[in-house]
């Protein structure tokens, strides 16, 4: 498994699913749309934000525009992915950070 996804299985109950790049997460969750037109999709993407741009933040709210979804990001500037988050702060303080980010009704 993914280890981003990993991370982010155990901030919430839902199941998750690992698009394996940020270029290929609006594919997967048309994908998901498409066979599960109901379903709430968070897109919890990387923070790049060291980089030039920001190629998580973009891809994940690009995705989420295309099926209505929520993103959810790591916030720190110096980790960027939810298991580099997860790893240095610990399951309470990453599952806080993560569901301050997701609407009231998908909170846990």
């Amino acid at each position: 498994m993914c280890p981003t996804a990993l991370a982010v299985s155990c901030l919430h109950h839902f199941p998750v699913v690992a698009a394996l790049s940020a270029h290929n997460l609006k594919n997967v969750a048309i994908a998901f749309r498409a066979q599960w037109p109901e379903c709430h999709l968070i897109l919890a993407g990387d923070n790049d934000c060291s980089q030039e741009k920001n190629t998580g933040l973009l891809n994940a709210t690009a995705a989420a525009e295309v099926v209505k979804g929520c993103v959810v990001l790591p916030a720190d500037t110096t980790l960027s992915d939810w298991d580099e988050f997860y790893r240095h702060y610990g399951e309470s303080i990453s599952r806080i950070v993560f569901n301050q980010q997701l609407p009231a009704n998908l909170r846990s």
